[in-house]
């Protein structure tokens, strides 16, 4: 199965992982990007508050559509996702992370579902009260 090239997190220049999982082209740049699970952790922890319906709220730097921002290693990830990664486990290829609480800030891993882009997109217009397409 051959690769597609695919930009280095840290530097950008594009590469061929071995890998699908790989996401540095060398060892070089993995090994000058030292995140340590203790320092995320920490991250997610000062830059949330927890609400009253459950959910950690970021207060950090949030995107134009209110996610949740965070740079590893000089690359933007979404918090919820580095959220999930951490708590729970790795995210499929071509899976999506549905917040199940309908809030985009939301950091908590208890609140988010793997899924479809798809199932995803239908959850959120059915969220928000449009009728469902009948074909």
């Amino acid at each position: 199965m051959a690769s597609e090239l695919k930009p280095c997190r840290r530097c950008g220049i594009p590469f061929k992982g071995a890998r699908r999982e790989q996401v540095y082209c060398s060892r070089s740049c993995a090994s000058s990007v030292r995140l340590h699970r203790r320092d995320l952790l920490e991250g997610i922890a000062t830059q949330s508050r927890l609400d009253a319906s459950g959910c950690w709220s970021w207060t950090g730097n949030v995107n134009e559509h209110g996610y949740g921002r965070m740079n590893l290693g000089g690359a933007p990830e979404r918090a919820h996702r580095v959220a999930y990664r951490l708590f729970v486990g790795l995210i499929p290829e071509g899976m999506t992370i549905d917040h199940l609480c309908r809030n985009r800030a939301c950091v908590n891993p208890q609140h988010m579902e793997v899924v479809t882009r798809g199932e995803n997109v239908r959850r959120g217009f059915e969220a928000r009260g449009y009728p469902q397409c009948r074909k």
